[in-house]
């Protein structure tokens, strides 16, 4: 007999139905000829998972979305004779679904898994790629989704959009994972938007930041349908697929095998410390509620403790994001929205996953001070469970630092440049023969429109005055008032002057306009230009106030209510998964303890075999290593 079996016997013996189960499945995993390797896809929602899962489906059938939007697990399994789906409830029932495009909103609270197999040939039927919730959602039903299904991986494929530098959060999951054990690698996607040379860079940074070996990464652009290092990698897990499975498997099962020794223990005390075993079975009950209690107590402990810490983060996160933007507004221009935005974030994700860091320390520590004393606590769950997805998805930012104290630059550089449009003309032309103001001034007017249709108000304003200046002065040189044909003379030269004006006018705006596409900007050079004069005695000043208004304002009493959510989630969380284990815990050893009750009822010699079977079965699961 295997080891599996021997374990999967004691299970069964003791009713611990759960760990019967998935002994039976690993069996299953493990006796199969064509293993299944199951590879969740972990990345931050909009990160190119589902995209890339659509682009190898003959039917394009996941919802693809700019957020978190479901919790449900999505199992896909090509090489199907026809497209079909199955939901898998919270109980366990498989639930055939047809055919039909499965929404999100379609979804009930009770879906835990949808599997979807698709007639694709592009993948081996064994390769099992798993879409998962967005790993920095907020949403705490997404977190424990994810955390759930993960023990469940014989590998992890990371993805992270080409396009963006790994997050601190998914950094954190593989460093603090508790499945790091199974092999990782990383997917860099849209690689379509990158030049070579800028997607060599990107992998470059992502394994000096991440920690994964270059050998584990693949670039991939769903666009374009470029999957080939992909399937490529898909190749060398195939040909290593035994070994995964048997790694990953090994691994679950000595965490059950722990499980039951430490139950099996407890009931040998149970049997030691009462002759009366429907005082031990009362015991239970009384046990159980001590637990909830005990539970209650450390989460408030847990609270506690970690107030101060929450101040000091507090403090800490508006420190460093007021030096970084200190040093960001000193040494970047006017275009620093991007560079502010990405050091909040940056300094934000990175003290959320310290607090929680913290957070977990401090249940875990309080929880072990607790053990083998009236507090005591299961210690299984608290000790293992995956909260490395904790984070958050962005801080709001309204700001525009880049138009700050520039409102105006266009229409001053227009307007600069007409009046000297205007003055060069006047003072290049010949001088025409007298004229009266009136003409002076028509020959203004003229000037005036047409620039005017030169596109910039301002520009027109400023030639017209220009011109009304050139007429005053030939009047005031002349001294003598002209008639008739020499008036309609001088208005026409005036208003040829106007018209090189606003043709000299309309070539710098084009000019400007063609160079503002071709640098892919939003000012030209003119607004540039003027901006550079205007900046420094408004612009400046302006996005420094912005910036101070928008910390003090938004981002730290944002940054607080995050720190709180962050705490109730994770403590809500994490009360909830030892609630269900004591539950379990207790539920068990209650049977158990019936069962030899009725069997002491029969004969009072059975409890001592029983003793001894079960330190026995103590003594095959320390075989294990």
């Amino acid at each position: 007999m295997s080891y599996l079996d021997e374990l999967h016997k004691i299970a069964e013996d003791l009713q611990m139905v759960e760990q019967a189960k998935l002994l039976s499945l690993f069996k299953q995993r493990i006796e199969s000829p064509n293993k299944e390797v199951l590879i969740p896809l972990v990345g931050e929602f909009s990160s190119g998972k589902t995209s890339f899962i659509n682009a190898i489906l003959d039917n394009k059938t996941l919802e693809t979305a700019s957020k978190a939007t479901t919790a449900t697990i999505f199992e896909i399994r090509c090489g199907s004779d026809s497209y079909k789906q199955e939901i898998i409830d919270l109980d366990g029932n498989l639930i055939d679904a047809g055919n039909e495009t499965l929404s999100n909103t379609d979804l009930q609270e009770t879906t835990q898994v949808v599997r979807v197999y698709d007639t694709s040939s592009k993948l081996d039927s064994s390769i099992v790629l798993v879409d998962t919730p967005g790993l920095s959602s907020n949403d705490p039903k997404h977190r424990i989704a994810l955390s759930n299904y993960l023990p469940n991986a014989d590998a992890i494929l990371l993805v992270v959009d080409v396009n963006q530098s790994a997050t601190r959060s998914l950094i954190s999951f593989v460093k603090d994972s508790q499945i790091s054990k199974r092999p990782i690698f990383l997917m860099l996607t849209k690689c379509d938007t990158k030049t070579s040379s800028e997607v060599a860079q990107q992998l470059k940074n992502t394994v000096e930041i991440v920690g994964v070996p270059e050998t584990n990464i693949i670039c991939t652009s769903a666009q374009t349908g470029n999957l080939d290092q992909f399937f490529e990698l898909v190749k060398k897990i195939q040909i290593q697929k035994n070994q995964i499975v048997n790694n990953a498997i090994n691994d679950r099962v000595k965490l059950i095998a722990e499980q039951m020794k430490d139950f099996i223990q407890d009931l040998i005390n149970s049997l030691e410390s009462s002759t009366d075993l429907e005082a031990a079975i009362n015991e239970q009950s009384r046990k159980l509620k001590q637990f909830n209690k005990n539970i209650d107590e450390l989460i408030e402990d847990a609270a506690v403790a970690i107030e101060n810490k929450e101040e000091a983060a507090i403090r800490s996160f508006k420190d460093r994001v007021s030096r970084n933007l200190d040093s960001i507004l000193q040494n970047e221009g006017r275009d620093c929205d991007q560079s502010v935005y990405a050091s909040v974030n940056s300094v934000g994700n990175m003290i959320i996953e310290s607090y929680r860091k913290d957070l977990q320390s401090v249940l875990v520590n309080l929880g072990r001070q607790r053990r083998h004393s009236a507090k005591e606590i299961p210690m299984q769950s608290l000790e293992t469970i995956d909260l490395s997805g904790v984070a958050f998805n962005q801080f709001s930012y309204d700001l525009d630092l880049s138009s700050l104290g520039h409102e105006h630059d266009k229409a001053f550089g227009y307007t600069a440049l007409a009046v000297a449009a205007v003055a060069a003309v006047a003072v290049a032309a010949p001088m025409v023969a007298p004229m009266v103001a009136a003409g002076g001034a028509a020959g203004g007017a003229a000037a005036a429109g047409t620039a005017s249709a030169a596109g910039t108000a301002a520009a027109g304003g400023a030639a017209a005055s220009a011109g009304t200046a050139v007429a005053s002065t030939i009047v005031s040189e002349t001294g003598e008032i002209v008639a008739g044909t020499m008036i309609s003379r001088a208005i026409t030269k005036a208003r040829n002057y106007a018209g090189e004006v606003s043709t000299q006018m309309s070539k710098i705006q084009d000019a400007d306009r063609k160079l503002q596409q071709k640098l892919g900007t939003n000012r030209g050079l003119i607004e540039t230009a003027t901006g550079w004069v205007t900046d420094k005695i408004v612009g400046k000043p302006a996005r420094v106030r912005a910036v101070n208004n928008y910390l003090d304002s938004t981002l730290v009493p944002e940054f607080r209510n995050l720190l709180f959510n962050v705490r109730t989630n994770l403590l809500r969380i994490i009360s909830d998964t030892i609630r269900l284990e004591a539950d379990s815990q207790i539920s068990s050893m209650e049977q158990a303890l019936v069962q030899m009750k009725e069997q002491l009822d029969d004969n009072k010699q059975v409890v001592a075999q029983r003793r001894e079977e079960l330190k026995s079965y103590i003594e095959i699961i320390n075989e294990y290593k």
